[in-house]
């Protein structure tokens, strides 16, 4: 006869068993959604993406291209344009919230389309979402909030409308953000202005309102703003100069007003200031001339008096390569 403890034993191992088999079963019958989904099975050259009838993969989903795997389990789906070579398109099916072990989902230039599932928040271990320059259209889900380990976040050149929701107050390990180039309004939630590991924070060409504010300071890594082509408005803050590492800050196309504050003087790292096209009054502070490494600076079309221009800074060289939308390039399928 079994001891109890045995028989415990057998019965967890059963559990055990059925839970990761249904677990397989999710994954498989989540890819073959995806395929449904899109136009993927259509392009030649791929390895796998193919379903049976009843929705099942014909083959190991592990070694379809595109798709890495972790003990059995997707930790990784890359359906970039790199990946798809060619002109699939399609939407993201709910059911990708079933892909709980994902740690990177890519979906940049794939020619996908219509609005990202509240499942997307189901994800929770991502660390690298890559939406970029596709046609998704509304807004964020709020449930993106859950996706607290997230590092990298690219939504930029898409269709995204309405006001970004509060999603970003946990996400603390968040270092590259780009929301460039969607229609996007309103003001950007208080919660981007706690993410204090950010480094890139791309927002230009949007619809986005509001001002500059207090709590900017709290970006101490911050190495690259662009909030260019918006409807910012009001005074720049003087905790501006507490961005000790910013080496390019880009405000064009706004509507700005008042004088730059002195501040700007502590910014001992930055290389490129660029704000035309505002409401800027008086004079840059003298002690932003006198900045060592700025080679960049444009500040026309405002009420500014000895305004610097890239002329001035000739003699330090060869202006640095941009890094303006070097998270969101333009693409072509």
């Amino acid at each position: 006869m079994f001891s109890t403890a045995t028989c415990c034993l057998f019965f967890l191992l059963s559990v055990f068993k059925t839970y990761v088999c249904l677990d397989l079963s999710i994954e498989e019958e989540t890819m073959c959604d995806i395929l449904d989904a899109t136009d993927i099975g259509s392009l030649s050259g791929l390895t796998g993406w193919t379903c049976t009838p009843d929705g099942r993969p014909t083959d190991d989903f592990c070694q379809w291209t595109g798709v890495f795997c972790s003990s059995g389990h997707i930790s990784s789906l890359d359906l970039s344009f790199n990946r798809l070579n060619g002109l699939a398109s399609g939407t993201i099916p709910v059911t990708i919230g079933h892909l709980t072990y994902l740690t990177n989902l890519n979906f940049e230039a794939a020619n996908m389309m219509g609005n990202l599932p509240n499942s997307i928040g189901n994800l929770v271990s991502l660390k690298e979402l890559r939406l970029s320059n596709n046609a998704f259209t509304s807004t964020l889900p709020l449930s993106m909030r859950e996706l607290v380990n997230l590092n990298i976040l690219l939504v930029c050149r898409n269709q995204l409308t309405g006001c970004i929701p509060d999603i970003f107050d946990n996400m603390y390990a968040l270092h590259t953000l780009s929301i460039t180039s969607n229609a996007f309004r309103c003001a950007l939630p208080s919660s981007t202005w706690s993410l204090t590991s950010l480094t890139v924070f791309e927002a230009s060409s949007n619809q986005l309102t509001g001002t500059l504010p207090s709590s900017l300071a709290q970006l101490k890594k911050l190495i690259h703003l662009d909030i260019s082509f918006n409807s910012f408005s009001g005074r720049m803050p003087a905790v501006i100069g507490e961005l000790t590492s910013l080496s390019a800050f880009l405000f064009a196309s706004n509507h700005i007003s008042g004088s730059l504050p002195e501040s700007l003087g502590h910014m001992q790292s930055l290389v490129i200031l660029e704000g035309p096209n505002n409401h800027l009054t008086g004079s840059i502070p003298f002690s932003t001339a006198d900045q060592s490494l700025l080679q960049s600076s444009k500040m026309s079309d405002n009420m500014l008096n000895g305004f610097l221009t890239t002329h001035s800074f000739a003699h330090r060289g060869r202006l640095p390569k941009r890094r303006h939308l070097q998270n969101c390039p333009e693409t072509t399928n």
